[in-house]
């Protein structure tokens, strides 16, 4: 078993620090939040990252509609770049896609799905 620790950072560039150092040798990375900013890609430089054509799997979630949808679209045309939205609905878990723009077909790629 590997040992563990623990720091507690500041909310500044010295989390966007330490994340960019644990990034740099990492061949795959996938990340769930409640909600994703556009904030967090000036600390934390997912665009340059996901410009090696590494997978990035993003899932981010729509409560409270603090979700900037933007920031998805920066990443996702990039090679290797999946972000979905989640959200829940009258006990229903559905995911889509960030690029979509329209309803998609049933089954689609970009179509809203039950999880």
């Amino acid at each position: 078993m590997s040992d563990v620790s623990i720091e507690l950072l500041p909310h500044n560039g010295a989390l966007g620090a330490r994340l960019a150092d644990d990034l740099r040798d990492a061949r795959s990375l996938s990340i769930a939040v409640a909600y994703a900013k556009e904030s967090a890609l000036q600390d934390i430089d997912l665009e340059t990252w996901a410009d090696g054509g590494k997978p990035l799997r993003l899932l981010a979630g729509t409560d409270f509609t603090l979700t900037e949808l933007s920031s998805l679209r920066r990443l996702e045309p990039r090679p290797g770049v999946t972000c979905r939205v989640y959200t829940s609905l009258a006990g229903s878990a559905f995911t889509r896609s960030c690029t979509s723009s329209r309803r998609s077909a049933p089954g689609s790629p970009t179509s809203a799905r039950p999880t």
